[in-house]
């Protein structure tokens, strides 16, 4: 099968090719060429890191099938994007949160929470796009974690963004700190109020 193309964002371009799904960092011709191959390189063994991490945790992620330079190899996931049947299935809210919580219990930040980062295929959450993921103990990054993800409930699904929110909080707790993370999300908050 030739590749097929499929969407380019700000970091990489996505192609389909045999039932895989292949991540390739763009060159940016504004760095040094040296430089660049480096930072490429270095975030896609970041990437491919932090996925393989999340598996560990219990969380599901596209299977690393290759992982050399600045390229991902990956299994192509089947299913909806969350984001187009979001609202339609609330059974799915707390699990998104449990998830959320495995991922942050193992310091792993995902860096771009978004319900478009999300897969659902046979009623199971695949997460996706771990390109700005990092490693971090820190409980202010695991905030913007979920600062983004609540911007987006309130932006893309706003007639349930707080019930939807208040179940992934529920499903977080089962694993994770509510009631700390839900402190410094208002911290921050407050902080952009004011600012």
């Amino acid at each position: 099968m030739v590749k097929k193309y499929f969407n380019q964002g700000a970091e990489a371009k996505i192609f389909f090719e045999n039932d895989e799904v292949i991540k390739k960092r763009v060159k940016k011709g504004y760095r040094n060429e040296k430089l660049d191959k480096k930072i490429r390189d270095e975030r896609t063994r970041e990437e491919s890191k932090m996925m393989k991490k999340a598996r560990k945790a219990g969380v599901r992620v596209p299977e690393i099938i290759e992982d050399s330079g600045h390229t991902l190899k990956m299994e192509l996931v089947k299913g909806k994007i969350i984001r187009d049947i979001f609202e339609e299935r609330d059974d799915l809210w707390e699990q998104l949160g449990e998830d959320i919580a495995r991922l942050h219990s193992q310091n792993i930040i995902h860096g771009d929470l978004t319900t478009s980062n999300v897969i659902v295929e046979n009623d199971e959450l695949c997460f996706i796009d771990f390109g700005l993921s990092f490693s971090s103990e820190r409980l202010e990054d695991k905030a913007t974690d979920m600062r983004l993800l609540k911007q987006v409930l309130e932006a893309t699904h706003h007639t349930v963004s707080d019930q939807a929110f208040d179940k992934i909080m529920e499903g977080y707790s089962s694993i994770g700190n509510r009631e700390k993370l839900e402190n410094r999300l208002g911290e921050m908050e407050g902080r952009t109020r004011y600012n």
